[in-house]
C-alpha cells in the first residue's frame, strides 16, 4: 500500500509501506478489512538509546518495522542491522528478539510501536483498526500467492507403500528467497510434514546459497526432510501467510530445476 493519506492505524502509524491480508467483514461481506500480524506496544523511548525484547519467538528476518514518532527503523538487508535514516541505527537479534537502537541525538519521551512477523502461534493475524478520514489517492498492489501441486506419485505401484525420507530441491539461486513445501500422502488434504513446535521451519525450502555447497554457481540445493509412509505422494509449493507478508520472500523468483525424492519400499497394503 502506498500514497494513502488521512487514514492511519489506530496507533497513528501510516498504512503505507506495509503488507496486509485482505478479508471480508463478517458483519458486511461487501466491506473488506485489513489484517496483519499482531503489533507490539514497545512502550516509550527517550534519551540517546532504546532497548526492548520481543516476546514472540521465531522472528522472520526482514519483517521488522519499528516506529518511534516519525522515525522508522527497518532491517533492509535481513542481517539484523536496523536503519532509521538520519534518526539513528540499531540491531535486532532474531534468535532472542533483543532490540537496541542508538539515536543520532537525544529524543523526548516518544511512543514505540514494533511490527514483526513470527511463527509464534501466540502472535497470529489481527484486524487493523484505523483512525482518521481518508482523503483520497493511494495505491494497493495485490500480491498473489502461488499454489503449485505435483501429480500423485506412485513410486512402487502394486499396492506397495513407499517410505519417503527427504526431497532435494535443485533451484535457481536467490539472495533471500524461500517458499513452503507441503507433502500430502494417499490423496489426503492435511500435510504429513506439519512443523513441530521445536522445528517450525521444517516445511520451508530456502533458495539461498547452501553453506555446504562446494563452488559457486547460479543454482543451489536444499534438502527437505519429510519422513512419511504412503502409497501416493503429492507435493504442494506455496507461501505461508508469514512469507506473503515479507517482500524479500514474496518477490523472490522461484525456478525449480529438479526435485529428487529419496525413498524405499514401505511394505504392502493389506
Amino acid at each position: 500500500m502506498s500514497g494513502v493519506t488521512g487514514t492511519t492505524s489506530d496507533d497513528g502509524v501510516s498504512l503505507n509501506g506495509r503488507n496486509f491480508k485482505f478479508s471480508n467483514s463478517i458483519a458486511d461481506p461487501s466491506i473488506f478489512q485489513l489484517n496483519e500480524f499482531k503489533p507490539i506496544d514497545g512502550g516509550s523511548a527517550s534519551g540517546i538509546n532504546y532497548t526492548y525484547t520481543i516476546g514472540f519467538k521465531n522472528i522472520l528476518p526482514g519483517s521488522i518495522q519499528i516506529n518511534i514518532g516519525t522515525a522508522v527503523f527497518k532491517d533492509t538487508n535481513l542481517d539484523g542491522i536496523l536503519f532509521g535514516g538520519a534518526s539513528g541505527t540499531g540491531t535486532i537479534s532474531y534468535s532472542t528478539g533483543a532490540i537496541f537502537i542508538l539515536f543520532t541525538s537525544p529524543i523526548a519521551a516518544t511512543e514505540v510501536w514494533i511490527r514483526s512477523v513470527t511463527l509464534d502461534p501466540l502472535q497470529g493475524l489481527s484486524i487493523v483498526n484505523t483512525i482518521g478520514a481518508y482523503t483520497g489517492g493511494g495505491e494497493i498492489a495485490k500480491i498473489s500467492n502461488i499454489d503449485i501441486r505435483t501429480k500423485f506419485f506412485n513410486f512402487f505401484k502394486d499396492n506397495n507403500k513407499a517410505r519417503l525420507s527427504r526431497i532435494d530441491f535443485y533451484t535457481d539461486l536467490t539472495s533471500q528467497g524461500q517458499f513452503t513445501a507441503n507433502v500430502f500422502g494417499d490423496s489426503g488434504n492435511v500435510p504429513i510434514n506439519i512443523p513441530l513446535s521445536d522445528n517450525p521451519f521444517s516445511n520451508v525450502v530456502l533458495t539461498t546459497s547452501n553453506p555446504y555447497q562446494i563452488g559457486d554457481g547460479e543454482e543451489t540445493i536444499f534438502r527437505l526432510y519429510c519422513e512419511s509412509v504412503a502409497q501416493t505422494i503429492q507435493v504442494q509449493l506455496t507461501f505461508s501467510d508469514q512469507q506473503q507478508a515479507i517482500n524479500a520472500y514474496n518477490r523472490a523468483d522461484i525456478e525449480i530445476l529438479a526435485m529428487m525424492f529419496m525413498m524405499r519400499k514401505g511394505g504392502r497394503i493389506i
